[in-house]
């Protein structure tokens, strides 16, 4: 806090904060993307265990860990075993969107090569 404070940030008001949150964590989703791709074309997996893993990963890494270490949310052991499930489940529904865009993608822009 005290960097932000020495380059003159200010936190959101209130009516700004749902925005904000709502933005870094879309963002987030679009910066996370790629660790399909990488699981998908690098690290041998199908479309079915690429997805589910950077689902899960994206659940455990950022929601259980990188959120909670920066005081981003309340302590892990504040929320019931529901709401981590749910969040869970709702990172893999994320691993699932993000392999059809990637799969689809992929497919519309495959070229057969050029005999010479």
């Amino acid at each position: 806090m005290a960097i932000l404070h020495s380059f003159a940030v200010t936190w959101p008001n209130r009516r700004n904060m749902g925005l904000l949150g709502k933005a870094i964590h879309f963002g987030i989703g679009i910066a996370w993307g790629p660790v399909y791709g990488l699981l998908r074309r690098h690290g041998g997996l199908g479309p079915f265990g690429a997805a589910l893993a950077s689902g899960a990963a994206m659940s455990l890494v950022l929601d259980e860990g990188v959120v909670p270490a920066l005081g981003l949310s309340a302590p892990n052991r504040d929320y019931p075993i529901f709401t981590h499930a749910r969040g869970f489940l709702a990172h893999l529904v994320y691993g699932a969107a993000a392999a059809l865009a990637s799969e689809g993608f992929g497919r519309s822009v495959e070229r057969t090569p050029r005999l010479a």
